[in-house]
């Protein structure tokens, strides 16, 4: 009787340490996608993937929120002309709604670099 009694209370348990893990693979999953789509943003960005007042094209933004659902931002502090070389910061962005970890949305972020022009043919 002990043995099934001790199995039902430790079902609950069992369960949220299953739904704790599911996050955090998750969450690692969220990540391991955006730090792979970065470099091939870094490579859109690099061959001129931005106007001359420092925005990014609207294509880089629209393939990336296709690809991955994530947001990209500018990290450059109000910087507009950039020439062959410089480093262009941006930030890649997505939202997790986890089970267990949090009631509230958790935003996952990376921030990256692309050199300017380094990648013309």
């Amino acid at each position: 009787m002990s043995n099934k009694l001790a199995l039902i209370l430790c079902i609950p348990f069992i369960l949220f340490v299953f739904l704790f893990g599911v996050d955090l693979v998750m969450i690692q999953t969220v990540y391991t996608n955006l730090d792979s789509i970065s470099e091939t943003i870094s490579y859109k960005i690099s061959q001129n993937g931005i106007d001359s007042n420092g925005n990014i094209d609207k294509s880089i933004e629209q393939y990336l929120y296709e690809t991955t659902g994530a947001i990209i931002v500018s990290n450059n502090n109000n910087k507009a002309n950039f020439l062959e070389g410089d480093i262009f910061a941006y930030t890649l962005s997505k939202e997790y709604q986890p089970i267990l970890l949090s009631s509230k949305t958790i935003t996952i972020n990376i921030d990256r670099y692309a050199v300017i022009g380094i990648n013309h043919s």
